[in-house]
């Protein structure tokens, strides 16, 4: 399986810095791809973000589990309790994409990351 993968992040106006992660895991003809972006309000949720992909990626690349979006979001709220002593009050929204090598396509999220198309 052959995955081209582009990343282009802006930083926002209504911060010093970018609060925009990513990342991207392969395993046994799977992929898994992770946009987090961390919430203007708050000091810290651009670290919040980069922890959540974080351990999203290395979770994906360790494990032989079953993929499935159940899992998925049972793993993301694991990931969010575990963090929650780091990152009291953070806040991020996600993109996650799932692909297999037999065209199986997968796409969660929250908050205000969304899919969409951009010709050109």
């Amino acid at each position: 399986m052959k995955i081209e993968a582009r990343w282009l992040s802006q930083k926002g106006t209504r911060t010093d810095d970018n609060r925009d992660h990513a990342g991207i895991a392969g395993r046994h003809g799977e992929f898994l791809a992770i946009v987090a972006d961390g919430a203007t309000n708050g000091s810290n949720n651009g670290g919040y973000a980069r922890a959540i992909v974080k351990a999203v990626v290395d979770w994906f690349a360790g494990t032989d589990d079953a993929w499935g979006h159940e899992l998925m979001q049972a793993k993301l709220r694991e990931i969010h309790q575990a963090l929650r002593k780091s990152f009291p009050r953070g806040s991020a929204s996600i993109i996650l994409f799932h692909v297999t090598d037999k065209g199986s396509l997968t796409v969660l999220h929250s908050g205000d990351c969304l899919l969409g198309r951009h010709d050109g």
